[in-house]
């Protein structure tokens, strides 16, 4: 779910992914004779944990990942670009 949540993918791509990407299979510990998990499966049980709780497993395993050193959150940024644009106000 972390990388669902992470890369804003939908199930049926998630579980493609999960399959193709031996860095995934390792990160999801799916062992190379198993498949990954049917979306419907991923669709269930989020359902039944809540987005509240999947959010609070994906914060939590971030912050276990910046405490180990994993991730450094310094490095972290984003682009504030603003562009201006002529706009005329109803019609566009």
């Amino acid at each position: 779910m972390f990388l669902k949540n992470r890369y804003r993918l939908g199930y049926e791509t998630l579980c493609a992914e999960a399959s193709d990407s031996l860095t995934w299979r390792r990160l999801c510990r799916i062992r190379l004779g198993e498949s990954a998990p049917h979306p419907s499966t991923l669709m269930k049980i989020t359902t039944r944990c809540g987005p509240e709780l999947i959010d609070g497993l994906n914060a939590r395993l971030l912050a276990a990942a910046v405490e180990a050193g994993v991730v450094d959150v310094g490095w972290l940024r984003a682009d504030t670009t603003v562009v201006p644009a002529d706009i005329r106000y109803p019609t566009d």
